[in-house]
């Protein structure tokens, strides 16, 4: 699995990703720059999961902002400072 693949984003499955790639949405970065009554106007998608897909984008670059903090914090920790 590719690092943006979108299938990585919950409520996203292969389907739907080849029905974002027909409209060339090929990234999560895509993704979260489409607005969301744009991406509920989809016909397969709607209000609904439009709503679901979006959070699922947000949560996805949370996860990805908390990660790159704790992997900071591992480094800074770690460093050995001469005494």
């Amino acid at each position: 699995m590719k690092q943006d693949d979108l299938t990585r984003i919950k409520h996203v499955g292969l389907s739907r990703m080849r029905l974002f790639n027909d409209i060339r949405i090929t990234t999560i970065k895509q993704l979260s720059e489409m607005p969301l009554e744009k991406l509920a106007a989809i016909k397969s998608i709607g209000d609904h999961y439009a709503k679901l897909i979006k959070n699922s984008v947000n949560d996805y670059y949370e996860g990805k902002k908390e990660k790159f903090t704790t992997r900071r914090c591992f480094c800074q920790r770690d460093k050995i400072h001469p005494g």
